[in-house]
């Protein structure tokens, strides 16, 4: 039963991040959105929570705060060639 739950919580935080990309959430709060209820359930998900980040799945941030490992990225890279019209190549 306890490792189901497990299972559980783990897709469910991995949605929850995938919907929220940019943003990190306290254990409490996660709990909150993916409706952990009573205290077993709860370290159940801290649990998860672990082997999420152990696995490299999710990332922890300062003060206890989890989100995705790498957020994505916004930035482009490469080479802009502009003429002296303003137009480029």
């Amino acid at each position: 039963m306890t490792t189901e739950k497990l299972e559980l919580y783990k897709q469910l935080t991995l949605r929850l991040f995938a919907k929220y990309p940019r943003q990190f959430f306290k254990p409490t709060e996660i709990a909150k959105r993916i409706a952990v209820r009573g205290e077993d359930d709860y370290r159940i998900l801290l649990k998860a929570l672990h082997l999420l980040d152990e696995e490299q799945l999710i990332g922890k941030a300062r003060r206890k705060r989890y989100g995705h490992a790498v957020p994505p990225s916004s930035q482009l890279t490469g080479k802009i060639i502009l003429t002296k019209q303003g137009t480029g190549k």
